[in-house]
């Protein structure tokens, strides 16, 4: 593996992991205040169609699928409480 490589796939690690924290202070407190829906929004849709377009993609990177898909999790469970939550 590359330097290169071992970068991206570092960076595509954090930016995995960066959300799992407020998504799980989210399930805790049973809602998102204080975060913008427009936000939440645009970051679900993103995430979502940059999972589609890298599913879609047969030379698509493993890394980068499973980022997307789990932050698009995460992130639709923050938003999940921010619609829904108490």
């Amino acid at each position: 593996m590359s330097l290169i490589q071992l970068i991206g796939l570092s960076g595509s690690m954090l930016l995995c992991a960066a959300n799992i924290p407020q998504a799980v202070h989210s399930i805790r407190k049973r809602n998102s205040n204080g975060l913008s829906l427009s936000t939440l929004l645009f970051g679900v849709f993103g995430l979502l169609f940059q999972f589609v377009y890298s599913v879609s993609q047969l030379s698509g990177e493993i890394v980068l699928i499973a980022n997307f898909g789990i932050n698009t999790v995460a992130l639709g469970v923050i938003l999940y409480y921010k619609v829904f939550g108490k």
